[in-house]
């Protein structure tokens, strides 16, 4: 019995670390393709998905569909994982050095993943639906509406390229917050600075530290507010010198005045 192939294009996803996420099948129906009409159901999904994971080797990205000619057949890549979702299967794929370059270059923009739709377990030969048998780096997709293959990881909707526009507006906002992080960091430190002299100027009033300190607490201070805060609650007032620093000239001597008694003599 003939198998059945069908290839169609797949668009390029986010990417994690250094695996790229890209999607291999989506639901839906084709009639157009010159092997006959097929169609990708939530079943087939599902099928694709548990024959890749009963297989013990990864699935191969070839160039051109090589794995199907016999030809010589390099690698591109190897998708490592299938995951499900949003009507659609996304691939896990790690990369070949030379299909990045390529793919960076622009001169491979597309993937093709090919299906076997009546596939037949090597084991127990028994039919296990749809395939996942291979995926092509090409340039003439089946489809051709669900956008380009990325390299590397796109900060922006799977299939969706980043216009000039848009990357202006991004660098744009960019810079604006980073120029609203640097103003609230100089506001910071200027509050940083004036609650430093506040406090050592306390620090001084209260005996904490000595003239001779005040440039040495001022840097540690501005350097860690909170253990300068710290140092003076454990620091000690030193003792006053004899002299009273505050005495006001004006103030008055209470101190009871001596009187001295003169006798006086009185001669006749």
């Amino acid at each position: 019995m003939k198998k059945e192939f069908f290839v169609c294009e797949i668009s390029a996803a986010k990417s994690e670390d250094s695996l790229v996420e890209l999607k291999v099948a989506v639901v839906g129906k084709w009639s157009g393709h010159y092997a006959g009409s097929f169609e990708i159901t939530e079943k087939s999904l599902q099928e694709i998905k548990a024959n890749f994971d009963n297989r013990l080797n990864d699935c191969v990205i070839d160039y051109e569909h090589n794995s199907l000619q016999g030809k010589q057949n390099p690698a591109a890549g190897w998708i490592k994982s299938l995951e499900i979702r949003e009507n659609a299967l996304f691939a896990k794929i790690a990369w070949n050095p030379k299909a990045k370059e390529f793919i960076e270059k622009g001169e491979y923009k597309y993937l093709s993943p090919t299906f076997q739709m009546h596939y037949k377990d090597p084991r127990s030969g028994a039919d296990c639906g749809v395939f996942l048998h291979s995926v092509a780096l090409t340039n003439t997709p089946f489809l051709d509406s669900l956008g380009e293959v990325k390299a590397n990881s796109n900060p922006y909707k799977k299939g969706e390229t980043m216009d000039k526009e848009k990357l202006e507006a991004l660098e744009a906002e960019n810079k604006a917050l980073k120029e609203q992080l640097k103003a609230t960091q100089d506001t910071l430190e200027k509050a940083n600075a004036q609650m430093a002299c506040s406090l050592v100027d306390s620090a001084f009033v209260a005996c904490k530290i000595t003239e001779g300190q005040k440039e040495w607490a001022l840097s540690y201070a501005k350097r860690d507010l909170e253990g300068f805060t710290k140092f003076l609650e454990t620091t000690q007032p030193q003792a006053l010198p004899q002299n009273n620093l505050f005495a006001n000239s004006n103030t008055k001597n209470t101190a009871t005045p001596k009187i001295d008694v003169v006798k006086l003599t009185l001669e006749s």
